[in-house]
């Protein structure tokens, strides 16, 4: 398909009668099929694809387009290697460990002599055990057990956590205060570590940030230095052997599995291409990073304790299961899924050849991030899709767009619908975008999506209310004791 300024070119098939030699079957029998044709190409002009009122590349150069969808495909501090250069690195790397790994095993087959009288090699009873116990060894030298002991401590309590939420009474405060600091402390991560410090999608004032890094701090996800690091990383080469997450060895390993290993050889090596010197030169960053442990044992287990505990007399245990450890379980899960569910399933109309996808359901259990085949492909836009802020269930790109009004963000970027669509025509489905909806449609749909949003994103209070009704508890305390 060709393009010009004003209209595309497509080739379309005219079949022409050409007389041939009729084909029988096997009983002699006459074929009549289409073979008959001989297929020549006729081209005709069509107008060019029309997308949310945009046509093609009218009155804009080829370049120009070529170098906005640069800009909003690039990533802050990426390797200015090229692809085919970077692809030749994380080769060599991996083929490096293979012949490490060849190389020790010829060496431990040359310290056990063969079995007389065996044409094949079989080893004996006492390399099989050496080897296991060198490979359960070498196994537990890959393992994270410090991120182990907080994930298993943190589950094992949450399960107790939600036992005693649906047996004993909690107060309304207790469960708002809970939804309140989940929301804000995943807007912290979304927002801030993500949109603001990984991708520079706009420009904080720094009463912002401060607020947005204390949030971050909130969510038990890591510091802002070392999420920001990896998911440059993620995005440069995803589902690669670079890639720390990388979806393609499963939904476990993308979901949490990549936090209970420690990074392979290539991730570090391909890592080390980023220059992430913006990140390290933040003090509000390298303050965070030197001060995590203290800063989250007091803004996410001490205070959300303590504080109910003051202000409306709540048990300091429910406090801590309800707002502490179950609203950073929920939140955390929630933060995952963007990495696994999302790379696996859903639609993919901006960019196909990529496995990340907008998933809907994610998207609402996210609030907003679930749309991950548009951000993938634009990562510099800090909307999760090209329409308006309130045509989509997105509480992220609404808060990034209310702070602007405020004059808390400034200079956030966008992608231009001209440069959406020059990356549709490329790599994505034309057929996915349909013609421009009436303001009417526009807006009944927006409301069904944010009403369908709303009521999916508080999943996790239906099964307590629904325990509570059918055991003829009392779901929440509304009563004000002092």
């Amino acid at each position: 398909m060709q393009s010009s300024s004003t209209t595309s070119t497509i080739i379309i098939p005219n079949g022409d009668y050409i007389e041939q030699p009729p084909k029988n079957d096997l009983n002699n029998n006459h074929i009549n099929d289409d073979s008959n044709f001989i297929i020549k190409n006729v081209q005709i002009a069509i107008d060019p694809i029309i997308m949310n009122g945009d046509r093609g590349d009218d009155g804009e150069d080829q370049e120009q387009i070529d170098k906005n969808i640069e800009q909003f495909c690039s990533i802050p501090g990426e390797p200015k290697d090229s692809q085919a250069e970077l692809d030749y690195s994380i080769a060599n790397i991996v083929n490096s460990q293979q012949h490490d790994k060849n190389d020790n095993m010829d060496k431990l087959m040359k310290e056990q002599p063969s079995c007389p009288g065996k044409l094949d090699y079989v080893p004996g009873p006492k390399i099989i055990a050496k080897n296991r116990w060198q490979k359960i060894w070498h196994l537990a030298c890959r393992l994270k057990w410090n991120n182990i002991f907080y994930l298993t401590t943190l589950h094992v309590t949450c399960v107790f956590a939600c036992y005693h939420a649906a047996i004993y009474p909690v107060k309304v405060l207790t469960v708002a205060s809970a939804i309140t600091l989940g929301y804000f402390s995943g807007m912290g991560m979304s927002v801030g570590a993500h949109r603001y410090w990984a991708h520079r999608s706009f420009k904080a004032k720094p009463i912002l940030r401060l607020g947005l890094m204390l949030l971050q701090t909130m969510t038990m996800n890591g510091t802002i230095f070392s999420y920001a690091r990896d998911h440059r990383n993620h995005h440069k080469y995803s589902d690669t052997e670079a890639d720390p997450k990388n979806p393609a060895r499963g939904l476990f390993h993308a979901h949490v599995g990549w936090w209970l290993w420690k990074k392979s050889p290539v991730v570090i090596a391909m890592g080390k291409k980023f220059d992430v010197s913006d990140l390290w030169n933040d003090p509000l960053i390298r303050f965070q990073h030197k001060y995590y442990v203290p800063l989250f044992t007091v803004l996410n287990i001490i205070l959300p304790t303590i504080v109910p505990w003051l202000l409306w007399n709540e048990n300091p245990l429910t406090a801590f299961y309800v707002i502490v450890i179950i609203r950073t379980t929920v939140v955390l899960h929630l933060l995952f899924c963007v990495n696994s569910v999302a790379h696996h399933y859903g639609y993919r109309p901006y960019d196909f050849r990529i496995r990340p996808a907008d998933n809907r359901i994610i998207n609402y259990l996210s609030m907003g991030e679930g749309n991950h085949n548009y951000h993938h492909v634009f990562p510099y836009d800090y909307r999760s899709n090209e329409k308006e802020y309130w045509e989509y269930f997105d509480p992220i790109s609404h808060f990034i767009h209310i702070t602007q009004m405020l004059g808390l963000t400034y200079d956030c970027k966008k992608a231009s619908p001209r440069v959406v669509m020059g990356i549709v025509r490329r790599k994505g489905i034309p057929a996915h975008f349909d013609h421009p909806r009436s303001l009417t449609f526009r807006i009944v749909n927006a409301m069904f999506d944010w009403v369908a949003g709303s009521i999916v994103t508080l999943w996790f209070l239906y099964p307590f209310i629904i325990y509570k009704y059918m055991t003829n508890r009392e779901i929440f305390i509304f009563r004000w004791e002092t």
